[in-house]
């Protein structure tokens, strides 16, 4: 191989990892946080059930809550979240609440802090 091949092979490999250090990069800082944003606001499908079926206590899972990233300026999330915490703390068949998951971004995120 000459010289000059291999110069330009190093050059080919070089680049190739530049740009997909690049891909990820802006995966990372743009499209991500973008992504989860989009899934946060996103309305989900949830309701509160008037009665647990079933004899005996129940308890409550919740996970991945991210507070951190919730619009408490102009959201309603941490609302809905407190309204359902009293309707669960006032419900005589529901023992306990287990929270499973991140409560918050650690570490915080920049483009994911609203406050």
């Amino acid at each position: 191989m000459s010289f000059l091949q291999t110069v330009w092979m190093t050059f080919g490999i070089v680049s190739g990892l530049t740009f997909a250090l690049g891909l990820v990069l802006a995966w990372t800082i743009h499209a991500g946080p973008y992504a989860e944003m989009l899934y946060e606001r996103m309305e989900k499908p949830g309701v509160l059930p008037e009665e647990p079926k079933g004899e005996g206590l129940y308890s409550i899972i919740v996970s991945d809550l991210h507070l951190d990233t919730w619009d408490y300026e102009n959201g309603e999330t941490h609302k809905a979240f407190a309204d359902f915490v009293d309707w669960m703390r006032t419900h005589p068949k529901i023992s306990d609440l287990y929270i499973n998951g991140d409560i918050l971004d650690i570490p915080p995120h920049p483009l994911n802090q609203r406050r």
